[in-house]
């Protein structure tokens, strides 16, 4: 209660009806809370197998070549062989909450307009 409570305390005054700050508030506690299952089970594999994902994708770099070379999965092998590709999970949390927050200001743009669509 105590998290809800800050944030709805810092959409408070944003010109956002009740139903729409509540709707902004769950949606982005289960963002953080779903990143944070996320992380919690990629360290937990890392301190069972004292594997990182990296070193576990290198282990198995022929088999997924040869699983996307396939055609089987044509989209995601397109998309992971491009270069600069950064799946740290800390790049996607903060992806993610920046669009969230990106989100949150175009709908109080909206509202401050007296838009409510």
């Amino acid at each position: 209660m105590a998290h809800t409570d800050r944030l709805l305390r810092a959409l408070d005054g944003l010109g956002l009806d009740a139903n729409t700050t509540m709707h902004a508030v769950v949606s982005l506690l289960s963002f953080v809370r779903g990143a944070a299952v996320s992380l919690e089970a990629e360290e937990q594999a890392r301190t069972e197998t004292g594997i990182t994902d990296d070193d576990w994708m290198r282990a198995r770099g022929v088999e997924l070549e040869r699983l996307f070379a396939s055609g089987a999965y044509p989209t995601l092998g397109k998309v992971v062989g491009q270069p600069g590709l950064d799946m740290d999970l800390d790049s996607i949390f903060e992806f993610g909450v920046r669009r969230q927050l990106d989100g949150l200001a175009a709908l109080v743009l909206r509202a401050r307009e007296g838009r409510r669509d």
